[in-house]
């Protein structure tokens, strides 16, 4: 039983390996400069919308119907100011996070080959930061401030932190890759809007691949040493951080600032709202897939 479990652990890691390397290659064949991917013209096209109707918070509330046509694009306009946001508040940290783990070595998938591509890792995030600040400074005159989200740190092994870090890097990822999808769909999407969404997403899939892989080895790496209940906290923790990512597309701010009345009421009312509640669960159900086969659904 043990060779067998051992084996597991080897094959995961083996997997994480090969798919870092391949993922390297992938990353310096890129033949556009990361950093000038998308042209921002002097206006956005205001005959197209900037965020999807599926995303838009407020559609079918009766506060939004009373509004005039400019204003519903200024609707679209901040929340997908608020979405790039939140996409640079969570990079960021991420950013930190992963340059801390680089050539550290500390079990036997965590070598060179994974560092290298953490490596470009960091550098496609610092990329996206930098096309979506140039969004929101340039049509709405800055980043929307970061809400603060108090994390959870739980006494674990250097396993399990590693688990928890990379889980919350897939649920991140995953949330942004729902968006993005979304929004790349809806083929009368503003255009810019919609070129930063599919230049994102790009960059994402190859970093959700990267973590699923991640994650199998940790949790492979866990269960050998006998950590299951460490497992099991993590798969809580990551539970209540995905409940936490989607709930920010929701933002009284912006009501606020459009001038609506009772700006946090109005954000229950969109949560409690059947469509809402749908989306959230497509939503969940795509991002726990995976989580699900190795054992990170509470």
């Amino acid at each position: 039983m043990l060779t067998s479990i051992g084996n597991t652990v080897s094959s995961a890691e083996s997997a994480l390996v090969e798919l870092a390397n391949k993922l390297v290659l992938i990353s310096e064949r890129q033949t556009t400069p990361s950093f000038a991917r998308v042209r921002y013209p002097d206006e956005l096209d205001r005959r197209h919308p900037v965020m999807p109707p599926e995303l838009t918070t407020l559609l079918g509330n009766p506060a939004y119907e009373e509004l005039d046509a400019d204003t519903k694009w200024r609707v679209g306009l901040l929340e997908t100011v608020n979405f790039f946001s939140l996409n640079i508040h969570g990079e960021q940290a991420l950013v930190a996070e992963l340059a801390n783990r680089l050539y550290r070595e500390r079990w036997s998938g965590d070598g060179t080959t994974v560092s290298r591509y953490l490596q470009h890792f960091i550098h496609e995030e610092n990329s996206h930061t930098y096309m979506l600040a140039e969004f929101c400074t340039r049509y709405y005159g800055r980043v929307m401030p970061e809400i603060v989200f108090r994390f959870e740190h739980p006494s674990l092994s250097r396993a399990g932190r590693d688990l928890l870090f990379f889980g919350r890097v897939y649920v991140l990822e995953m949330f942004l890759h729902f968006v993005n999808r979304a929004a790349v769909r809806h083929g009368d999407l503003e255009p810019t809007a919609r070129a930063i969404h599919r230049s994102h997403d790009e960059d994402e899939s190859r970093h959700i691949a990267f973590d699923r892989a991640m994650l199998d080895a940790l949790v492979s790496q866990m269960r050998h040493e006998g950590l299951d209940l460490e497992i099991a906290t993590v798969a809580a923790l990551l539970g209540k951080y995905a409940e936490y990512a989607f709930s920010r597309l929701v933002n009284p701010r912006i009501y606020r600032e459009l001038g609506l009345q009772d700006p946090l009421l109005l954000a229950r009312q969109v949560q409690s709202t059947p469509r809402w509640t749908e989306l959230k669960a497509r939503y969940r159900q795509g991002q726990e897939r995976h989580l699900r086969q190795v054992g990170l659904v509470s």
